[in-house]
Protein backbone atom coordinates (compact mmCIF):
# COMPACT_ATOMS: atom_id res chain seq x y z
CA UNK A 1 0.00 0.00 0.00
CA UNK A 2 1.27 3.67 -0.61
CA UNK A 3 2.34 5.61 2.40
CA UNK A 4 1.98 9.15 1.99
CA UNK A 5 5.41 10.88 3.95
CA UNK A 6 4.86 13.46 6.91
CA UNK A 7 6.51 15.88 4.75
CA UNK A 8 4.40 15.57 1.46
CA UNK A 9 0.95 15.66 4.03
CA UNK A 10 2.39 18.95 5.92
CA UNK A 11 3.17 20.22 2.58
CA UNK A 12 -0.31 19.96 0.89
CA UNK A 13 -1.84 21.01 4.23
CA UNK A 14 0.30 24.32 4.74
CA UNK A 15 -0.37 24.94 0.54
CA UNK A 16 -4.30 24.52 1.30
CA UNK A 17 -3.89 27.22 4.48
CA UNK A 18 -1.26 29.79 2.94
CA UNK A 19 -3.73 29.50 0.00
CA UNK A 20 -6.74 30.24 1.81
CA UNK A 21 -4.92 32.82 4.45
CA UNK A 22 -2.75 35.02 2.44
CA UNK A 23 -4.68 37.42 1.77
CA UNK A 24 -5.49 38.37 5.35
CA UNK A 25 -1.64 38.61 6.28
CA UNK A 26 0.34 41.25 6.87
CA UNK A 27 3.94 41.60 4.54
CA UNK A 28 5.78 40.46 7.15
CA UNK A 29 4.00 37.70 8.48
CA UNK A 30 3.19 37.09 3.96
CA UNK A 31 7.47 36.22 4.51
CA UNK A 32 7.51 34.98 7.61
CA UNK A 33 4.54 32.12 6.02
CA UNK A 34 6.26 31.91 2.50
CA UNK A 35 9.77 31.38 4.07
CA UNK A 36 7.87 27.90 6.28
CA UNK A 37 6.06 26.89 3.17
CA UNK A 38 9.68 26.98 1.16
CA UNK A 39 11.15 24.74 4.13
CA UNK A 40 8.59 22.37 4.02
CA UNK A 41 8.76 21.90 0.12
CA UNK A 42 12.62 21.19 0.11
CA UNK A 43 12.70 18.81 2.71
CA UNK A 44 9.40 17.20 0.64
CA UNK A 45 11.83 17.17 -2.78
CA UNK A 46 14.38 16.00 -0.44
CA UNK A 47 12.59 13.03 0.60
CA UNK A 48 10.68 12.14 -2.73
CA UNK A 49 13.29 13.46 -5.06
CA UNK A 50 16.61 12.47 -3.87
CA UNK A 51 19.75 12.54 -5.76
CA UNK A 52 19.85 10.20 -8.76
CA UNK A 53 16.28 9.57 -8.72
CA UNK A 54 16.01 11.06 -12.44
CA UNK A 55 18.76 9.04 -13.60
CA UNK A 56 17.49 5.53 -12.43
CA UNK A 57 14.22 6.67 -13.91
CA UNK A 58 15.91 7.02 -17.62
CA UNK A 59 17.62 3.97 -16.64
CA UNK A 60 14.62 1.75 -15.97
CA UNK A 61 12.85 3.65 -18.43
CA UNK A 62 15.82 2.66 -21.31
CA UNK A 63 15.52 -0.84 -20.38
CA UNK A 64 11.44 -0.81 -20.54
CA UNK A 65 11.33 0.56 -24.48
CA UNK A 66 14.09 -1.51 -25.92
CA UNK A 67 14.56 -0.99 -29.01
CA UNK A 68 11.54 1.57 -29.14
CA UNK A 69 10.11 -0.68 -31.98
CA UNK A 70 6.92 -1.61 -32.33
CA UNK A 71 5.15 -4.28 -33.89
CA UNK A 72 1.23 -4.82 -34.18
CA UNK A 73 -0.22 -8.50 -33.32
CA UNK A 74 -3.06 -9.74 -34.12
CA UNK A 75 -4.65 -13.49 -32.52
CA UNK A 76 -1.18 -13.62 -30.25
CA UNK A 77 0.87 -13.55 -32.85
CA UNK A 78 2.46 -10.58 -35.02
CA UNK A 79 0.19 -8.83 -37.40
CA UNK A 80 2.21 -10.10 -41.05
CA UNK A 81 -0.76 -8.56 -43.40
CA UNK A 82 -0.24 -5.09 -41.65
CA UNK A 83 3.30 -5.18 -41.74
CA UNK A 84 3.69 -5.91 -44.93
CA UNK A 85 1.24 -3.12 -46.39
CA UNK A 86 3.23 -0.40 -44.74
CA UNK A 87 6.74 -1.99 -45.76
CA UNK A 88 6.27 0.72 -48.65
CA UNK A 89 6.05 3.63 -46.21
CA UNK A 90 8.70 2.55 -44.15
CA UNK A 91 10.84 2.65 -47.38
CA UNK A 92 9.29 6.14 -48.37
CA UNK A 93 9.90 7.59 -45.02
CA UNK A 94 13.80 6.27 -45.25
CA UNK A 95 14.29 7.68 -48.46
CA UNK A 96 12.74 11.28 -47.60
CA UNK A 97 15.03 10.90 -44.70
CA UNK A 98 18.09 10.58 -46.70
CA UNK A 99 17.15 13.01 -48.69
CA UNK A 100 16.47 15.70 -46.44
CA UNK A 101 20.40 15.03 -44.69
CA UNK A 102 21.87 15.25 -47.81
CA UNK A 103 20.15 18.45 -48.90
CA UNK A 104 20.77 20.20 -45.65
CA UNK A 105 24.36 19.04 -45.16
CA UNK A 106 24.84 21.22 -48.89
CA UNK A 107 23.91 24.40 -46.86
CA UNK A 108 26.46 26.63 -45.45
CA UNK A 109 24.05 27.68 -42.33
CA UNK A 110 20.18 26.56 -41.40
CA UNK A 111 17.44 27.61 -44.03
CA UNK A 112 14.76 29.53 -43.13
CA UNK A 113 16.26 32.02 -39.78
CA UNK A 114 15.20 35.43 -41.40
CA UNK A 115 11.33 34.40 -41.88
CA UNK A 116 11.11 32.87 -38.47
CA UNK A 117 12.22 36.55 -37.05
CA UNK A 118 9.85 37.91 -39.32
CA UNK A 119 6.65 35.34 -37.86
CA UNK A 120 8.47 36.54 -34.59
CA UNK A 121 7.80 40.03 -34.98
CA UNK A 122 4.63 39.53 -36.39
CA UNK A 123 3.53 37.46 -33.23
CA UNK A 124 4.30 40.20 -31.14
CA UNK A 125 2.49 42.65 -33.02
CA UNK A 126 -0.85 40.54 -33.30
CA UNK A 127 -0.63 40.51 -29.68
CA UNK A 128 -0.51 44.17 -29.49
CA UNK A 129 -3.54 44.00 -30.96
CA UNK A 130 -4.72 41.48 -29.25
CA UNK A 131 -4.46 43.94 -25.92
CA UNK A 132 -5.58 46.84 -27.50
CA UNK A 133 -8.81 44.35 -27.88
CA UNK A 134 -9.66 43.09 -25.18
CA UNK A 135 -8.57 46.09 -22.67
CA UNK A 136 -9.43 49.40 -24.56
CA UNK A 137 -12.18 50.62 -23.41
CA UNK A 138 -12.89 52.72 -26.96
CA UNK A 139 -15.16 51.36 -29.38
CA UNK A 140 -13.28 52.54 -32.19
CA UNK A 141 -9.69 51.28 -31.00
CA UNK A 142 -10.55 47.86 -30.15
CA UNK A 143 -12.63 47.89 -34.02
CA UNK A 144 -9.21 49.42 -35.39
CA UNK A 145 -7.47 46.54 -33.84
CA UNK A 146 -9.34 43.59 -34.78
CA UNK A 147 -9.09 44.93 -38.90
CA UNK A 148 -5.31 45.71 -38.49
CA UNK A 149 -5.46 41.95 -36.81
CA UNK A 150 -6.89 40.18 -39.69
CA UNK A 151 -4.21 41.99 -42.53
CA UNK A 152 -1.44 40.79 -40.18
CA UNK A 153 -2.82 37.28 -39.43
CA UNK A 154 -2.69 36.82 -43.38
CA UNK A 155 0.88 38.34 -43.51
CA UNK A 156 1.54 35.64 -40.58
CA UNK A 157 0.32 33.00 -42.80
CA UNK A 158 2.42 33.50 -45.42
CA UNK A 159 5.44 33.78 -43.58
CA UNK A 160 4.67 30.23 -41.86
CA UNK A 161 4.02 29.10 -45.84
CA UNK A 162 7.20 30.17 -46.78
CA UNK A 163 9.10 29.15 -43.47
CA UNK A 164 6.96 25.42 -44.61
CA UNK A 165 8.86 26.15 -48.10
CA UNK A 166 11.93 26.58 -46.62
CA UNK A 167 12.88 24.08 -43.95
CA UNK A 168 10.88 20.72 -45.21
CA UNK A 169 13.18 18.71 -42.94
CA UNK A 170 11.30 19.99 -40.01
CA UNK A 171 7.48 18.70 -41.62
CA UNK A 172 6.60 15.24 -42.59
CA UNK A 173 7.43 12.50 -45.04
CA UNK A 174 3.90 12.92 -46.25
CA UNK A 175 3.64 16.24 -45.63
CA UNK A 176 0.34 17.73 -45.04
CA UNK A 177 -0.95 15.19 -42.81
CA UNK A 178 -4.52 14.89 -41.29
CA UNK A 179 -3.57 13.63 -37.68
CA UNK A 180 -6.99 14.01 -36.88
CA UNK A 181 -8.28 11.58 -38.97
CA UNK A 182 -6.12 9.07 -38.48
CA UNK A 183 -6.75 9.51 -34.66
CA UNK A 184 -10.62 9.37 -35.23
CA UNK A 185 -9.83 5.79 -37.79
CA UNK A 186 -7.80 4.33 -34.87
CA UNK A 187 -10.66 5.05 -32.22
CA UNK A 188 -13.70 3.48 -33.73
CA UNK A 189 -12.17 0.51 -34.43
CA UNK A 190 -9.03 -0.41 -31.26
CA UNK A 191 -12.14 -1.75 -29.12
CA UNK A 192 -14.10 -3.55 -31.36
CA UNK A 193 -12.94 -7.56 -31.20
CA UNK A 194 -13.83 -8.51 -34.61
CA UNK A 195 -9.99 -9.87 -36.08
CA UNK A 196 -10.70 -7.67 -39.26
CA UNK A 197 -11.80 -4.72 -36.64
CA UNK A 198 -8.35 -5.60 -34.84
CA UNK A 199 -6.63 -5.36 -38.26
CA UNK A 200 -7.76 -1.99 -38.81
CA UNK A 201 -7.09 -0.49 -35.98
CA UNK A 202 -3.19 -2.06 -35.95
CA UNK A 203 -2.86 -1.00 -39.64
CA UNK A 204 -4.33 2.83 -38.66
CA UNK A 205 -1.96 2.61 -35.03
CA UNK A 206 0.96 1.78 -37.50
CA UNK A 207 0.81 4.04 -39.80
CA UNK A 208 0.36 6.58 -37.12
CA UNK A 209 3.36 5.91 -35.66
CA UNK A 210 5.57 6.26 -38.77
CA UNK A 211 3.83 9.80 -39.55
CA UNK A 212 4.29 11.27 -36.05
CA UNK A 213 8.03 10.88 -36.40
CA UNK A 214 7.54 8.63 -33.20
CA UNK A 215 11.50 7.57 -33.11
CA UNK A 216 13.80 7.39 -30.00
CA UNK A 217 17.55 8.75 -29.95
CA UNK A 218 20.23 7.23 -29.77
CA UNK A 219 20.61 7.01 -25.87
CA UNK A 220 16.27 6.29 -26.26
CA UNK A 221 15.05 9.84 -25.35
CA UNK A 222 13.06 12.63 -26.37
CA UNK A 223 10.67 10.95 -28.56
CA UNK A 224 7.86 12.70 -29.91
CA UNK A 225 5.44 9.52 -29.97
Amino acid sequence: MFKLSNSLILLTLFSFSLQSCASSLEPAQQGKTLAQYHALYREHAKEICPNGTEEEFNKLLKRYRGQGHWVPELASDVDFVTVEKLIPEIEKKLKWIQEQRKWLIQKKKLPGLVTLENIEKKMKVLLQHKRVWETDSSEKNRKKAGEDSLVELKRLKGEWAKLVRLTPFLTNYSFPVDHLKNRKIYDEFRDQPEPTSQQIANYAFFYRRLLEDGAYNPDQTSSDS
